[in-house]
C-alpha cells in the first residue's frame, strides 16, 4: 500500500519526509512502516512517541488480520495519543470469486465494510478500504492520515463579537 501510494503521490523517498500542502499550509509527512511481526515489537514501540496518526492497516480477504487489529493492535497502541486510521487493504480481492470461494472453505468470510466500520467506530478511527492494484481511495487513506494528524485551530472571535453576539 504504501509504495503504490508513493508513486501515486509522486513521493520520491517514503523513507524520508516529505513536504505536502493542505489548505495552503505546507505539512511535513513521514511514514513510519512498522512490521507486524512479533521480532519487531521493540524496534516498533520506538516510532510511537511523536507520532501524529496511526494507521491501522488490515486485508479484508485475510479476517485474522481484522481480528488481529480489533484484539491486539488497538491494545497494542492504546498508550499513544494519536488519532486513528483503519485501513482495509486488497478490497479488489473481496470480490473475486477464487478469494471467496477459498474463505468458504476454511469456514471464513471476507471482512464487509459494515465489520469495518463497526470496529472503526469502536476504537474512533476513520475507516478507508484500499486496493494498492486499482489505486482505490489510496489517496484518500493518506489525506484522512495527514488531516486526522494535523491539530485543531481554534479560531478566536474577537471580544467585541462575542459582545455583540455577532458571528
Amino acid at each position: 500500500m504504501i509504495l503504490s501510494a508513493t508513486v501515486l503521490l509522486h513521493w520520491h523517498n517514503v523513507n524520508k519526509p516529505v513536504v505536502v500542502d493542505v489548505d495552503d499550509r505546507p505539512v511535513c509527512v513521514e511514514i513510519c512502516d512498522t512490521a507486524g511481526q512479533d521480532s519487531m515489537s521493540e524496534l516498533r514501540a520506538l516510532c510511537y512517541p511523536g507520532t501524529d496518526v496511526l494507521m491501522l492497516c488490515f486485508s479484508v480477504v485475510r479476517p485474522e488480520t481484522f481480528r488481529s487489529v480489533a484484539e491486539r493492535w488497538t491494545r497494542a497502541v492504546a498508550s499513544v495519543n494519536a488519532p486513528l486510521v483503519l485501513v482495509g487493504t486488497q478490497s479488489d480481492l473481496a470480490t473475486d470469486d477464487k478469494v471467496i470461494q477459498g474463505l468458504k472453505a476454511i469456514g471464513e468470510h471476507a471482512v464487509t465494510e459494515v465489520e469495518a466500520r463497526a470496529l472503526a467506530t469502536k476504537i474512533n478511527a476513520v475507516y478507508i478500504e484500499t486496493s494498492a492494484k486499482t489505486r482505490k481511495q489510496l489517496k484518500d487513506a493518506f489525506d484522512a492520515a495527514i488531516l486526522a494528524g494535523l491539530p485543531v485551530v481554534q479560531v478566536k472571535r474577537p471580544f467585541w463579537k462575542k459582545l455583540l453576539c455577532l458571528n
